[in-house]
């Protein structure tokens, strides 16, 4: 009984254009398998490489109707080739682990899995797994707005699929390249050209699925363009493609229709497609399609003037892109927002989402990154000529070795067979001959030489442009942060000059009462002034800390009483603020820790830092008084080696796995406004890291609490 591969195309990550391949088994029985007759088959074969396929192609049966089921088919797939050794199984059973995380909407445990397959095909150099897994981990990054690193993926992607040659993958790759593109209006001609090259890659091998993504794909890109009739020939083509399939790509096509409707003025047509698309995305729990039809409905709704539908579908959008993590929808709901509060006049609430939207815009759309992602590019196309330069060389040095065996075959038959004078004639051809490969090799290596003297230069360019990258991404988040306090500043300045004038004529009239209320309100607005000034000058103090060269000693210090001390400044220093505030902690020393070498006012900031964190975290969960919670932190030391290790833990609510790949920025906090200048952490990190060549390490459960660990060398 034998079982083949075969794949899924998945577009759950897909924004505008992302298409993700997750591929799954089925069995020869037939083209779709059901799951009851794939229990009966299981049933009856031993414990064997097919009865690992036949579970997987079982869990990827049941995926999409019971989750839980289709895990635990998954998981007993991955651990019957663990025990028959079958590497290839258990590669492909952790990818469907990952797909049952993934309707679960586990995304993390996901992500987990499938890095864990992606490990497994590199071990056996699957080139075709590996191609697919870098897509899912790809798209899960372009989901989240983070084209570069998702840009990375798709690139790796195409690479391993060119050489192993297989089409589907390498349409796969090329539509999301082109996906990552079409982000930006920028590059809209360089989307085009990925998808124009994925779309008769997938023509030729007839998959359906593959054909309707590029048709859709290569419509946005004219809908983009202001030719709404084209746009809607290839939607209209992308979504007859997708119907011959039973993947749930459909409701997108019936978005992008609706919205070509919605730019030609027809807005109950284009409603009637974003309700349709909204309705057959819910069915299919498909929450990504949900949020992007409400977004449809909502711009349809606002075109045609019922702002109170509008707002009650971007909302409705806004809650299921921010459950998801979809930064692209959330931009959208905000914006559409902001918009519709500001045409009502409603400015507190217009303002509020025009923040929100200038933020996650900031996040997804910067240039810098940009400049990095065309030098990611570059250096793809550099790798692969790289390759094609060491396998010149490699053949030409097997040239050179055939040249040589031929030789010694002609010396060894002329020597027996030919006299003296035919012998010398031979010699003299082969020396003839070898002339005139030298020559060739001597070129073939000048040309190779030239080759690699422009990859260095261009190398070095790649440095210099990611050196001022580095420089630009910093200046602009000094700019940013600085700029929020002092636009309060300056408009709560603005505000008061009015309301002193006010007030001057308030006295004038003799109304005294009116003049104290003005009064109270200025006297407001000037403590307003006082704290974003105060802000303002602890982001430049911060700054100057974060630039200031070390200039510190390394001596001999008790670092268990250090620890000790700073624990309870922590402490104290929260409890001045608010004496209600109470915490139990604990200590664990290792005595057989002595003094160790290091900069003690820099590791005591680094402890005070992490410290008053951690306390500031268990302060805030226990404000919301859940039951049964005990705030508590712990600190504790152990040698380890020729290294001393600092655990700082605490039980409040973890870090967001969004938040966690940010904290050691700088100017990112959690903190509300005036309670952080995000450099603590940033700070933090350059001490231990940069200063004391240690490590700073965070593990979070969402829920249950984070643990810092400081890893010194002695």
């Amino acid at each position: 009984m034998q079982f083949k591969l075969t794949r899924e195309l998945m577009n759950r990550f897909r924004l505008l254009t992302a298409v993700l391949f997750i591929g799954i088994f089925t069995s020869v029985f037939s083209q779709n398998p059901q799951a009851d007759s794939l229990k009966t088959v299981i049933q009856t074969l031993p414990d064997n490489k097919d009865k690992v396929n036949a579970l997987i192609n079982l869990s990827g049966n049941l995926v999409r109707t019971d989750a839980n089921l289709a895990l635990k088919y998954a998981n007993n797939a991955r651990i019957l080739a663990e025990k028959i050794d079958f590497k290839s199984g258990e590669g492909y059973a952790l990818k469907a682990i990952g797909m049952a995380y993934y309707f679960q909407s586990d995304y993390v445990e996901a992500l987990i899995s499938w890095q864990q397959a992606l490990a497994v095909f590199q071990e056996i150099d699957d080139k075709v797994g590996i191609s697919n897994m870098l897509n899912n981990l790809g798209a899960v990054s372009f989901n989240k707005g983070d084209d570069e690193k998702a840009l990375q993926y798709y690139l790796e992607s195409l690479n391993a699929a060119e050489q192993s040659g297989d089409t589907l993958r390498i349409t796969t790759a090329l539509l999301n390249i082109g996906a990552v593109y079409f982000n930006k209006e920028s590059t809209h001609d360089l989307a085009l050209e990925y998808y124009l090259k994925a779309l008769p890659l997938s023509e030729q091998g007839g998959d359906q699925e593959a054909i309707g993504t590029a048709e859709v794909n290569i419509g946005e890109i004219y809908l983009a363009r202001g030719d709404d009739n084209s746009a809607l020939t290839y939607f209209q083509k992308g979504l007859e493609a997708y119907k011959k399939t039973e993947n749930g790509n459909v409701p997108y096509a019936l978005y992008n229709i609706g919205k070509v409707y919605t730019q030609r003025g027809d807005y109950e047509t284009a409603i009637r497609y974003q309700n349709e698309a909204f309705n057959l995305a819910k069915s299919l729990n498909s929450k990504k399609e949900m949020s992007q039809a409400m977004i449809g409905l909502a711009e349809a709704y606002a075109k045609k003037g019922e702002n109170s539908k509008a707002i009650s579908a971007y909302h409705n959008a806004q809650e299921i892109a921010h459950e998801i993590g979809a930064n692209y929808q959330l931009k959208d709901a905000y914006q559409g927002l902001a918009e519709l509060y500001s045409k009502l006049s409603d400015f507190r609430r217009a303002y509020q989402y025009q923040n929100l939207y200038s933020g996650i815009k900031d996040t997804l759309y910067n240039s810098e990154m940009d400049k990095r992602m065309q030098s990611m590019v570059l250096k793809s196309e550099l790798e692969k000529k790289q390759g094609e330069i060491d396998l010149l060389e490699k053949d030409k040095l097997q040239k050179i070795q055939q040249s040589k065996n031929q030789r010694l075959w002609i010396f060894s038959i002329s020597g027996a067979l030919m006299s003296a004078l035919l012998l010398s004639f031979v010699l003299y051809r082969n020396n003839k001959n070898k002339q005139k490969s030298n020559a060739l090799l001597k070129k073939q290596k000048e040309e190779i030489q030239k080759t690699l003297e422009k990859l260095k230069d261009t190398q070095s360019q790649l440095i210099h442009a990611e050196k001022m990258a580095s420089l630009g991404e910093l200046t602009a988040g000094i700019a940013h942060e600085i700029q929020n306090p002092l636009n309060f500043v300056n408009n709560f300045s603005e505000v008061s000059s009015e309301m002193i004038e006010e007030m001057i004529e308030e006295l004038g009239k003799g109304d005294l009462d009116e003049v104290k209320l003005i009064a109270n309100d200025i006297k407001q607005n000037l403590q307003k002034i006082n704290i974003h000034g105060k802000r303002a000058d602890s982001i430049v103090r911060g700054m100057l800390q974060h630039s200031r060269s070390n200039s510190g000693t390394k001596e001999p210090t008790a670092i268990n009483e250090m620890a000790n001390e700073y624990l309870r400044l922590a402490y104290h220093g929260l409890r001045a603020k608010d004496d209600s505030f109470n915490v139990s902690f604990k200590t664990d020393f290792d005595e057989n820790i002595g003094k160790i070498n290091i900069v003690p006012q820099e590791i005591s900031r680094v402890l005070l830092n992490i410290l008053t964190n951690a306390f500031y975290a268990v302060k805030e969960k226990n404000r919301h008084h859940p039951e049964g919670y005990k705030p508590e932190v712990s600190l504790s030391t152990r040698m380890k080696g020729n290294k001393v290790e600092i655990k700082i833990e605490d039980n409040a609510n973890g870090i967001p796995d969004h938040v966690l790949g940010k904290i050691f920025q700088p100017f990112f906090t959690t903190k509300p406004t005036g309670e952080g200048t995000g450099l603590g952490l940033s700070l933090s990190y350059d001490i231990i890291t940069k200063g004391h060549g240690g490590e700073l390490n965070v593990d979070t459960k969402v829920g249950e609490g984070t643990v810092f660990t400081i890893i010194l060398p002695v």
